[in-house]
C-alpha cells in the first residue's frame, strides 16, 4: 500500500517531483511512495489508478513549481478549471477524504492565494507549505520527511514496524548473501569493507549499516562507527589519510568542485595518470568505504574528522548504484546517504586500499 502520493505538473515540476521521489524513496521505503510516472503501468486507466491508490493514501504532497499555477490546456484555458485535470482531481480527493495535505514549493514557487483559485480547491491554501531549493534540499527534505512523520504521530500510520524475529531474520539473510562478515585480525584491520561497486536497494544500504554499526542520521541514528586510527603521510606528490582501522587510504583534500558522476571517474582517472601520492589504483569509494568516515557527532556542522579537508568534499559520489541506476552519494555535511542521478553534482574523495 502506497502512503505518500506526489502530485505535480509534468512541465511544471517534473525533475523536481523525480528527485523527491527518490529521496523520500530511499527514507521511507519504495512501496510507501507513489508517484505516477514510476507506478502506472501502460494500458492502466489513469485516472481509476490514481483515485485507487489516493484512497490508501495517508499524505498528498502537493509538489508547486512557478508553472503550476498558470498551466493551460491547448486552447488556452487554465487547466485547474478543467474538470478532468488530472491534478485538480488529485487535489480534490486528498481535501474529500481529509488526508494530510503538504504543499511542497520549488522552483521558487510561491504559495497561491485563495482568488487564484477554484472554489473547489481554495482549501489548499489552509495548508502549511513547504520549500525546497536547491541549495538547501537535503535540510529542506529532512524539515518535510519530520512534517509527515508529526502527521502519523497525531494518527496516521505511514510506518509500519515489523515483526521483531522476522525483521532480524532478514537483516541475518541479506548480511550473509552480500557477504559482510565483521571479524578482529591481529594482521589486517578490523573491519573489513567491501571495495567492489555493488548495486543496492535501500534496504541493502540499511543492512550494510546495521551490520557495521555505521551511522546514519535516519536509518541507523544510534550507530557509533568503527574506531579510526588515522595517520597522515605526506609526499611531493600529494597529502593522504591513511585509516588503519580499515585498511584504507584516502586523498585528504577531495577535488574541491562538485561535478557529475561521469566527470568524477575522469577526475579519478586523472589522479591515476599523475600517480597522485605515488599510486595509480585510486578509485571512487564504496557506499561502505564512504560510510566508514561518518562520524555520529559533528565538529562544525561536519560528521567527518576534521583529519581531513572537509568542506573540499562535503557530500561525495560512490562507485554503488541503485537498481534504478541512480549512484549513491554520502552527505558528510547532512550526516546520511542518498541516490542521486549520474548528472547531480557531488564532490570526490578518492580512496585506495593501503599496503597494495
Amino acid at each position: 500500500m502506497a502512503s505518500v502520493f506526489l502530485s505535480y505538473r509534468r512541465e511544471d515540476a517534473r525533475a523536481d517531483a523525480g528527485r523527491l521521489y527518490d529521496r523520500l524513496s530511499a527514507r521511507l521505503g519504495a512501496h510507501k511512495v507513489f508517484m505516477d510516472i514510476d507506478d502506472i503501468t501502460a494500458g492502466e486507466n489513469f485516472v481509476e489508478k490514481l483515485k485507487k491508490t489516493l484512497g490508501q493514501c495517508n499524505h498528498l504532497l502537493l509538489v508547486i513549481g512557478p508553472r503550476w499555477l498558470s498551466a493551460t490546456d491547448a486552447e488556452g484555458n487554465p487547466r485547474l478549471y478543467a474538470p478532468n485535470d488530472f491534478v485538480r482531481l488529485e487535489v480534490l480527493t486528498a481535501l474529500e477524504r481529509g488526508i494530510t495535505l503538504i504543499p511542497v514549493l520549488v522552483g521558487g514557487a510561491r504559495m497561491p492565494e485563495r482568488g487564484e483559485l477554484p472554489s473547489q480547491l481554495a482549501d489548499v491554501v489552509v495548508h502549511q507549505a513547504i520549500q525546497v531549493s536547491d541549495e538547501r534540499f537535503h535540510e529542506d527534505v529532512d524539515r518535510l520527511i519530520a512534517a509527515i512523520r508529526r502527521a502519523e504521530h497525531d494518527g496516521l500510520a505511514l510506518w509500519r514496524r515489523p515483526i521483531a524475529w522476522a525483521a532480524s531474520f532478514v537483516l541475518a539473510a541479506a548480511a550473509v548473501a552480500l557477504g559482510y562478515f565483521l571479524y578482529d585480525r591481529q594482521d589486517g584491520p578490523a573491519i573489513p569493507l567491501r571495495t567492489i561497486p555493488a548495486r543496492l536497494s535501500a534496504d541493502d544500504a540499511r543492512v550494510m549499516l546495521a551490520t557495521h554499526a555505521f551511522y546514519d542520521k535516519e536509518w541507523n541514528g544510534g550507530a557509533k562507527g568503527p574506531q579510526h586510527d588515522f595517520a597522515t603521510e605526506v609526499s611531493q606528490d600529494g597529502i593522504v589519510i591513511v585509516d588503519r582501522g580499515t585498511g584504507l587510504e584516502w586523498q585528504k583534500q577531495g577535488s574541491g568542485t562538485a561535478m557529475s558522476y561521469e566527470d568524477a571517474e575522469a577526475f579519478v582517472h586523472t589522479l591515476n595518470e599523475r600517480r597522485y601520492a605515488g599510486f595509480t589504483d585510486w578509485r571512487l569509494p564504496t557506499l561502505d568505504e564512504a560510510m566508514s568516515l561518518m562520524q555520529p557527532e559533528p565538529e562544525q556542522r561536519f560528521h567527518l574528522d576534521p583529519v581531513f579537508e572537509r568542506a573540499s568534499a562535503p557530500f561525495v559520489w560512490t562507485a554503488d548504484s541503485t537498481p534504478q541506476d541512480r549512484r549513491w552519494v554520502v552527505y558528510y555535511y547532512d550526516g546520511i546517504a542518498s541516490p542521486e542521478s549520474a548528472q547531480f553534482s557531488a564532490h570526490v574523495r578518492a580512496v585506495r586500499s593501503h599496503g597494495n
